[in-house]
């Protein structure tokens, strides 16, 4: 998601940027930039780096956070870093990582630090922190590899939960539409692209998934290509009576 994508940018600009091979390259450590000290896009599949993940906390249909994860952790200084975006602009078209400013459009969108811990300190008021066994599509699910015969949208989540050291669910299925401010939404009503040039997207459609595990797991749940900024994004249900 775009707001996702200019909120990195913005903090990348807080670190500087430095010119190697002839490109530009984030001065950022890789946990926040997604990118290796040889300049490339890290191949972590247990997905380690951090998450730009947008949410809408009270449920009104408009983005009002910026949920920054990483299960690395972050270091003090990076802390820092964050805690110096105040602002994001918002445009027509989001940056490319090569640009510096990280602050590009027309309209001020201002941020306020709420703070820092583990996604348990936050479970109670975001639904993308709890516990549950029960996880519902919050964004379009985009499969991040090319589906074949008889390996299809399903095995593909089972390789990355997998890959991510999460146990299989036990069901998933999939819905035709996510409720947003009272109205059906399709996966079509979403912004669905990530902004990066030469970026090669196996799915373009999407698709919004339920998933049901045996036991509990912990958020947050993002899933599948441009999961890192809030495609893929799973909401936790509580299980009536629980």
């Amino acid at each position: 998601m775009k707001i996702a994508e200019i909120m990195r940018l913005a903090t990348m600009a807080k670190f500087g940027w430095e010119t190697a091979d002839g490109k530009r390259r984030p001065r950022a450590p890789s946990v926040m930039s997604g990118y290796g000290t040889d300049g490339k896009p890290l191949r972590d599949e247990s997905h380690g780096h951090a998450f730009w993940l947008p949410e809408d906390a009270d449920g009104d249909g408009e983005i009002d956070h910026i949920l920054v994860y990483a299960a690395l952790g972050l270091t003090r200084e990076i802390r820092q870093k964050l805690d110096r975006v105040t602002r994001l602009w918002l445009g027509e078209r989001a940056q490319e990582p090569d640009e510096a400013s990280g602050e590009s459009g027309s309209t001020e969108w201002r941020l306020a630090l709420e703070g820092f811990g583990a996604p348990a300190d936050f479970a109670e008021v975001s639904p993308l922190l709890g516990s549950a066994k029960r996880w519902v599509s919050a964004t379009p699910y985009l499969a991040p590899w090319h589906s074949k015969k008889g390996f299809g949208w399903s095995d593909l989540i089972v390789r990355e939960l997998n890959h991510r050291g999460i146990e299989l669910p036990c069901d998933m299925h999939e819905h035709s539409s996510v409720s947003v401010k009272g109205r059906d939404r399709r996966p079509v009503h979403f912004h669905r692209f990530r902004s990066r040039r030469g970026l090669v997207q196996p799915d373009t459609l999407g698709r919004f998934v339920e998933l049901r595990f045996q036991n509990p797991i912990a958020g947050p749940l993002a899933l599948g290509f441009g999961c890192h900024f809030g495609l893929g994004l799973f909401h936790a249900f509580a299980e009536e009576g629980s």
